[in-house]
């Protein structure tokens, strides 16, 4: 039996008592009882009973009147009619009314039972469906508050407002007194309380604390929900706890609270605060992505306001006082300072402090700080404390109790040989100010450091040796100017502005803008083009000769040396002179002499001694007149004397030069080859001339190559120009002497040469010969590997 309320209106009391006391109460109805209508009536009307079993005869009113006045009243009770007289007439009128069935008295309990059970059951049903019909509808309110709420949770990106509006939500769908949320850290092992509202307050607030709450670290370790419910007679809250489950990891919990004396929780609330939960998760990882790339891009900014500010600092110390003062402003940090080597492994050394000066660092409360620097100088790894009190490296330590550290964090500098510098912040207020993001961020600050102090000490290196060599250059006598590969001048010093007449700065102008030299400008043009060191004497407007070596230097351009050999030239002019004159002089002579000596015999019979005297005499005469002869040939060189200019085939020139020395080159067992490449344009020159430098230049190869030696001569073109080389496998040429063998009467001075005869004229011949037809000569040579010698003479271009 369901236990529903019967009322029964009968005017007979025997009627009443049997119904109530032996129908309805041993079937577990609880009934009610009317003496009259009217009575009846104002029960039903005010007790609204599940069933009436109505009497029609009745004083006041009868049962058809009650039964007009409950339509009337808009009440459908159902109502069983019971009574000793009635007709078909009235059956139909009180089935019109409503009444669910019809008794005649006397009946059996069984048959009432019957009659009620026939008459309730519809009852139920309605019952059911409007108990179905009214949870329906508070699920679906449910589901749009939760959905309401999910939208609104969804939709923040603020971590902190996230927490604060899922608690509120959680206090609202279940009807709690109280919330809060608390979010796992280090793992599982501590609870986080982020945010919570109390009884009383309409909004949820912030906090950051740890708490100790066995019914949630048992949700969070078992990700599985909790109800706790009092026992019946307990005072205690109901407590409902839900985990916030992220990839099926639970990294926080729900909790809400009813006060004592309240409707506990139910499974219906739990799925709600399920539900809301899994909003939760999702919000929770989009505010946490959010505050993720929120936090990247402030990094990131971070950074690159470091590197823009570093990139601007050439300066040492602007460069640590940026970097100190970044540090603390990412980290937050009450203090810190910043250390530097001068020297790779020397001592550490404070060059910024912040909140810090140089007392309190040499401190005897400062121990452990300075301990922290040197194992991080030391090991190179950055060392972070959350909590200096409770970490055990630090926790007891004198220094730790005496400022109240808290948060500590060093990280090195590094060096290209180890650790040179380290930064160093902390904290005394709170726990955890620092964190291995702020660790990370400041080791990416430190390698930014690292360059920038790399490129600081570099920048003071390049700028004492600029001084150094800005000193140099102005003390020289020598004039001197650096262009670029585009010929714009980089450097130029005073003997230059002096030589040149130029005033003002003169650098980052283009180079025929500052000189107006045509022979020095294609000096320098060719040492572009040809990519090799040249050398010439220019002459100035004022009659002073230059002698210019440029000289080309990678990714600079090129730089020219100039020096001022007026006084040298006009000196070798006096000599040039007087070497001609005393060899004319002596020409005759010498040639006399000889003549006599070769008609001597002829006076009479000469004794074998005699005979070895004359020849001797002989031989340093000729020598002595070959020597003239050179003296004289250079001489009518240098003064352009019998140079008459023609087109020649330097070719045929090479070719019979060579032939003629063959006989030499076999007489010491050398191989003497030539090699001429085919169609070689004619060149503008003197065909006695160039044979002669050719005959020089062979004559020499085939001196100083020993026997069994090979001699190569080769004849090409290249950009506009023909290329003799004549190569060897002698005994080369030192560095020291490569720069002055074209120098009149040098030779080198090697034991291996001292019974070689010559007068150091011929390569001072043949360069004045090459020179007069607008060419170059240079060398090549390895001492013990040979020498090749290199001629250039412009061809006529057809």
């Amino acid at each position: 039996m369901a236990g529903e309320t019967i009322l029964v209106v009968d005017d007979n009391a025997e009627a009443r008592d049997f119904a109530a006391n032996y129908v309805l109460r041993p079937h577990g109805y609880r009934p009610l009882v009317a003496h009259d209508g009217e009575e009846g009536l104002r029960l039903a009307l005010d007790a609204n009973p599940d069933l009436i079993i109505l009497d029609l005869e009745m004083p006041k009113m009868t049962g058809m009147e009650v039964l007009e006045t409950l339509n009337a009243e808009g009440r459908s009770i159902p109502v069983i009619l019971s009574t000793f007289h009635g007709s078909e007439e009235l059956a139909v009128r009180a089935f019109r009314l409503g009444v669910k069935d019809y008794v005649a008295k006397p009946y059996q309990a069984e048959e009432m039972v019957e009659a009620i059970e026939r008459a309730l059951s519809e009852v139920r049903l309605r019952r059911e469906r409007d108990r179905l019909t009214a949870n329906l509808v508070q699920r679906v309110q449910e589901q749009k508050i939760l959905y309401s709420i999910g939208q609104a949770v969804t939709s923040l990106l603020d971590l902190q407002q996230v927490l604060n509006r899922l608690v509120e939500a959680a206090v609202f769908i279940t009807h709690a007194h109280a919330g809060s949320l608390l979010l796992a850290e280090n793992g599982m092992e501590t609870l986080i309380l982020r945010a919570v509202q109390e009884p009383g307050e309409r909004r949820a607030r912030s906090a950051r604390r740890a708490v100790k709450d066995p019914i949630a670290q048992q949700v969070l370790s078992s990700g599985q929900p909790a109800l706790h419910s009092p026992a019946i007679g307990q005072t205690a809250a109901s407590i409902l706890c839900i985990p916030l489950l992220a990839k099926k990891r639970a990294i926080g919990v729900l909790r809400v609270e009813r006060q004592p004396g309240e409707q506990v929780f139910t499974q219906n609330h739990v799925a709600l605060l399920s539900a809301l939960a899994g909003y939760a998760a999702i919000a929770l990882e989009n505010a946490r992505l959010y505050a993720r790339v929120e936090q990247e891009l402030a990094d990131r900014t971070t950074l690159y306001r470091v590197s823009s500010a570093l990139v601007e600092s050439i300066d040492l110390n602007d460069v640590l006082r940026t970097v100190l003062e970044e540090a603390i402003r990412t980290t937050r940090a009450e203090r810190g300072y910043i250390l530097l080597r001068d020297v790779p492994h020397g001592p550490l050394e404070v060059r910024f402090a912040h909140n810090l000066d140089q007392e309190v660092i040499a401190s005897e409360s400062f121990e452990i700080s300075r301990s922290i620097v040197e194992t991080v100088a030391r090991n190179g790894e950055p060392v972070l404390t959350v909590n200096a009190r409770e970490d055990p490296r630090f926790a007891g330590r004198e220094s730790v109790i005496a400022y109240g550290l808290r948060s500590i964090l060093c990280v090195p500098i590094p060096g290209s040989e180890g650790t040179q510098g380290v930064i160093y912040v902390d904290n005394h207020v709170r726990t955890g100010q620092f964190t291995t993001r702020h660790q990370d961020l400041l080791m990416a600050i430190a390698t930014q450091a690292s360059t920038a102090l790399r490129n600081a000490r570099l920048f003071a290196e390049v700028e004492t040796e600029r001084r150094k060599l800005e000193a140099v250059l102005r003390g020289s006598a020598n004039a001197v100017i650096v262009a670029d590969q585009n010929d714009r001048v980089l450097l130029l010093n005073e003997a230059a502005r002096r030589t040149f007449g130029m005033r003002g700065r003169g650098t980052g102008i283009l180079l025929p803008e500052v000189v107006d030299n045509p022979d020095l400008l294609s000096l320098i043009q060719h040492t572009a083009d040809s990519g090799q060191a040249q050398w010439a004497e220019i002459s100035l407007n004022d009659g002073r000769t230059l002698s210019v070596d440029v000289t080309p230097i990678a990714d600079v351009g090129r730089v020219a040396v100039m020096q001022d050999i007026t006084h040298l030239k006009e000196l070798d002019q006096m000599k040039s002179e007087f070497v001609a004159t005393v060899s004319h002089d002596l020409r005759s002579p010498l040639s006399s002499v000889l003549s006599l000596l070769a008609v001597l015999p002829q006076a009479g019979p000469l004794t074998p001694k005699q005979e070895e005297f004359i020849a001797s005499a002989r031989q340093h005469l000729t020598h002595l007149l070959q020597l003239t002869d050179e003296l004289l040939d250079l001489g009518r060189l240098e003064a352009g004397v019998d140079l008459t200019m023609g087109p020649c085939d330097l070719a045929e020139i090479v070719r019979q030069s060579v032939e003629g020395l063959q006989a030499r080159a076999r007489d010491k067992g050398q191989n003497l080859s030539v090699s001429i490449a085919p169609d070689l344009p004619l060149v503008q020159g003197n065909s006695l001339r160039l044979s002669q430098v050719v005959n020089n230049l062979v004559g020499n190869a085939i001196k100083y190559t020993p026997t069994g030696g090979t001699i190569t001569v080769r004849l090409e073109e290249e950009t506009g120009e023909l290329l003799l080389h004549v190569q060897d496998n002698g005994i080369g040429i030192a560095p020291a002497d490569q720069p002055y063998i074209f120098d009149k009467f040098y030779r080198v001075q090697d034991k291996r040469t001292r019974d070689v005869s010559g007068a150091g004229l011929g390569l001072a011949i043949a360069k004045s010969a090459v020179e007069k037809h607008g060419g170059r000569i240079w060398v090549e040579s390895e001492p013990g590997r040979g020498t090749i010698f290199h001629v250039a003479l412009p061809a006529i271009q057809e």
